[in-house]
């Protein structure tokens, strides 16, 4: 039986197997960020890290944080429902 997680929003979703890679490439890596629905925690990659270092990453600074908002409440415009995905 596959274990579960509840999520901040109360979602469950199911973990898998075993470990899965996650990979982003890009000519700009400062302006990603990654979060954790399951904790809350929110990523940055370090500036000058170097691939395969620890840590690579850290948490997101106010910046940052107050960045994010601003792209959901974007994203949650009414004119922007096409760049939702209609999967659940």
């Amino acid at each position: 039986m596959k274990n579960k997680r509840k999520l901040i929003s109360g979602r469950v979703v199911t973990d898998a197997s075993k470990i899965e890679d996650m990979t982003i490439s890009s000519k700009c890596p400062d302006k990603w960020l990654f979060v954790d629905l399951e904790t809350g925690d929110v990523w940055h990659v370090r500036k000058r890290a170097i691939k395969g270092s620890s840590p690579y990453w850290r948490g997101v600074n106010k910046t940052e944080a107050k960045e994010l908002g601003q792209v959901t409440r974007r994203l949650l415009r009414p004119e922007n429902s096409r760049r939702l995905s209609k999967r659940q």
